[in-house]
């Protein structure tokens, strides 16, 4: 990491993954249950990468999941390459191995959440 983003800092955890920071828990080869690429950490009970936690965040935060329609029979492969092209089958995938929607801030308690790290003396 730079000396510019040290853990005080609001950047410090991107460039972190950016730089291949592994949390300590997590193998060094761990793979994201949903597509197969490198995971960062347990986000939302299951071990996945950035990619499908952001998906599934902005999924849940957004409502997005009435809005997705396969454009096959609902059996798409999920993988590194192709879990961008099916919106449906991502979702479905994210749920099947088992991330958790109650776990999903809204931007009230995400931000009630932030003034209290914020304001967390040993933090």
């Amino acid at each position: 990491m730079s000396e510019h983003a040290d853990k005080g800092s609001p950047g410090w955890k991107h460039e972190a993954l950016q730089n291949g920071y592994i949390p300590s828990y997590l193998d060094k080869d761990e793979l994201c249950v949903v597509c197969g690429d490198k995971a960062t950490g347990y986000h939302y009970r299951c071990i996945t990468c950035e990619g499908c936690k952001g998906f599934f965040r902005r999924t849940i935060q957004k409502n997005l999941n009435p809005t997705y329609a396969c454009k096959y029979e609902a059996k798409c492969i999920i993988d590194k390459v192709t879990r961008n092209q099916c919106q449906e089958c991502r979702f479905k995938k994210c749920i099947a191995v088992g991330m958790a929607t109650d776990l999903v801030l809204d931007d009230s308690k995400r931000l009630a959440k932030r003034k209290l790290i914020e304001e967390n003396p040993w933090a």
